[in-house]
C-alpha cells in the first residue's frame, strides 16, 4: 500500500512531469464509466424509440387486415372495371347476327310473313298485328304462313305454342295447353273467286286427343273473347250478345265440328278436329277444307 501511494513521476509529451496518483486514477475511471453508462443508456433509448416509431407505422393487426382487405377490393374492382370495357369494346366491334329458327309446319305454305313480338307492350298487340297481316292479300288459292318471332341473344326465334297462347292472354284451359307440343300454325287462306278475301285459321297439334277434346268444350265459354281481334269480329253495340251465344253440332268436311252462329243464324267461328293430332280453329269453311287436304296429301306415303 505503501509503494502506491508513492508519487510516481510520469513525463508527458510535452516533456513536462506529472504526478498520478491512485485516487486519481480511481477518479478517472469511475468517470469513464459514467460517460459509457449514459452512453449506452442514450443509445438504449434511441432504440426503443425507433421501435415504437416502426410499430407505430406498422400499425395494429385490425389495421393491418383492414389495409390488406382495402387493396385486395382495389384490385377486384379495377378488373372489374377492366372486363367490362373489354366487353364493352368486343360488343362494339362485333356485329350481332340476326338467325331465323322456325318451328316445322304441319302443312305445306306457300308464302310466309313475320310478326316480331319483342317489344310488344299489351297482350291486344299481337292479335291487333295478326288481324293488320290478314289483310294483306296473298297468292289466290295459297296458303300463308304467320310467324310469331321474338329477337333473343341476337337470334329471332318463334314462339312456341304455349308461348304465343300467354302472350295473346288467351283462357286456354291449362290441362289443353299442356298437351300441346311446340309446333303451330298462324295462316291465312285466300280463296278463289272473284271477290274473295282471306280467312284466318289457328292449327295446333295435340298429344293427348281425349284432353284436348274435352278440353275444347270447356273453352267455349271464352273462345271468342280470346280470338275477336286476330279474327277481326265485330262484338260492338247488339253484338256483345255473339258473347252469350252456345256454341252447337255442325258436320263440316264429312267431321264433326263445332260452331258458334249469331243471332241470324250466320256462322261466326268454327273448331275441329282434323284427326286424332291436329285440330283448327277458323271462321271460314273453304280454309278449313283447303287445310284438311293438305293435311291429308302430306300424310300419303308414295307406293
Amino acid at each position: 500500500m505503501e509503494d502506491e501511494a508513492k508519487k510516481q513521476p510520469v513525463k508527458d509529451t510535452d516533456g513536462i512531469k506529472t504526478v498520478r496518483t491512485f485516487s486519481s486514477d480511481m477518479a478517472e475511471a469511475v468517470r469513464d464509466n459514467e460517460i459509457s453508462v449514459v452512453k449506452v443508456a442514450l443509445a438504449e433509448q434511441k432504440k426503443h424509440e425507433k421501435n415504437d416509431m416502426l410499430k407505430s407505422a406498422e400499425g395494429t393487426p385490425a389495421k393491418k387486415i383492414l389495409w390488406v382487405s382495402g387493396g385486395i377490393l382495389l384490385i377486384v374492382i379495377s378488373l372489374g372495371i377492366y372486363y367490362i370495357l373489354i366487353r364493352k369494346n368486343t360488343e362494339q366491334s362485333t356485329p350481332v347476327v340476326v338467325q331465323s329458327v322456325d318451328i316445322q309446319a304441319f302443312i305445306p305454305y306457300d308464302q310466309r310473313a313475320n310478326i316480331d313480338t319483342t317489344n310488344t307492350i299489351s297482350e291486344t298487340d299481337i292479335s291487333n298485328s295478326i288481324h293488320k297481316e290478314v289483310g294483306n292479300i296473298g297468292k289466290i288459292g295459297g296458303i300463308k304462313n304467320i310467324f310469331i318471332n321474338k329477337v333473343v341473344a341476337g337470334k329471332t326465334v318463334q314462339l312456341s305454342s304455349r308461348e304465343f297462347i300467354t302472350a295473346i292472354g288467351s283462357t286456354m284451359p291449362q290441362a289443353l295447353a299442356r298437351s300441346l307440343p311446340d309446333s303451330y300454325i298462324i295462316g291465312t287462306y285466300l280463296p278463289r273467286g272473284l271477290g274473295s278475301s282471306p280467312h284466318l285459321f289457328l292449327m295446333f297439334q295435340t298429344k293427348d286427343y281425349n284432353v284436348a277434346y274435352a278440353s275444347m268444350l270447356s273453352w267455349e265459354s271464352t273462345l271468342l273473347n280470346d280470338v275477336f281481334t286476330m279474327f277481326g269480329i265485330d262484338v260492338s253495340g247488339e253484338k256483345k250478345e255473339l258473347f252469350d251465344e252456345q256454341w252447337k253440332d255442325v258436320i263440316l268436311n264429312n267431321k264433326d265440328a263445332r260452331v258458334l252462329y249469331d243471332k241470324s243464324g250466320a256462322p261466326i267461328l268454327y273448331y275441329l278436329f282434323l284427326n286424332r293430332d291436329y285440330f283448327i280453329i277458323s271462321d271460314s269453311q273453304d280454309a278449313i277444307k283447303e287445310v284438311n287436304s293438305r293435311l291429308i296429301n302430306k300424310n300419303i306415303k308414295p307406293l
